[in-house]
């Protein structure tokens, strides 16, 4: 960038330049905030959950040593297929 210009009634802009010729047009940015419309509603993929392989839980249990004991009911009773 080689101009910068600010306008006093516009202070979320920003006009510039890449060069300092006088005939070239000022590009702006606008740095305000947009209003964003209210998220939707996403539906669940899984509502009754994911079961895993047999064998990922009895690797999950193998590891339950290294997990706080206030989690261990929720790997205990993960679907396996």
């Amino acid at each position: 960038m080689q101009w910068l210009y600010f306008v006093k009634d516009k202070p979320y802009k920003m006009f510039f330049k890449y060069s300092n010729n006088e005939f070239v047009a000022f590009i702006s940015v606008n740095f305000s905030k947009r209003l964003m419309a209210k998220p939707k509603e996403l539906e669940q993929l899984y509502p009754n959950g994911l079961a895993i392989s047999n064998e990922k839980y009895n690797d999950l249990m193998e590891l339950l040593q290294f997990i706080p004991p206030i989690h261990h009911e929720f790997y205990k009773n993960l679907k396996k297929k």
